[in-house]
């Protein structure tokens, strides 16, 4: 089986939103999917708030219950860098629900973050 450069050098990372990152940013074939896969997962479930769940959490414990996904899309997003990936799915012609650019325009920079020891959420 030949695998791509970007795929050999995330297997030896263990944590993975350093290996999710790596993934993410590899210049490979490999690097191109995982790219696609994320920027078309992270278009489909935006415009699956509020039709799924009004909350983003639901949602991304829907998919580590039903898939065995250690962390959800919306905390994947969060590791990629929701500003920055958006602008590069917007540069590959996916496209985002408006809730997305409300809540970057509001100075939300992540779906999730820790306050006073709790995990709120966007």
């Amino acid at each position: 089986m030949i695998v791509g450069a970007t795929v050999e050098a995330a297997k030896a990372v263990d944590d993975l939103k350093t290996r999710l990152k790596m993934l993410v940013q590899g210049t490979d074939k490999a690097g191109e999917f995982f790219r696609q896969f994320h920027y078309g997962l992270f278009s489909y479930i935006s415009f699956r708030i509020p039709e799924i769940s009004d909350e983003v959490y639901r949602v991304d414990d829907a998919m580590m219950a039903g898939f065995g996904w250690e962390i959800g899309a919306f905390e994947s997003w969060d590791v990629l860098g929701v500003e920055a990936t958006v602008k590069k799915m917007k540069e590959a012609g996916y496209s985002i629900a408006l809730w997305i650019e409300e809540m970057l325009a509001s100075g939300a920079a992540s779906f999730y973050k820790i306050q006073q020891g709790k995990r709120l959420y966007f």
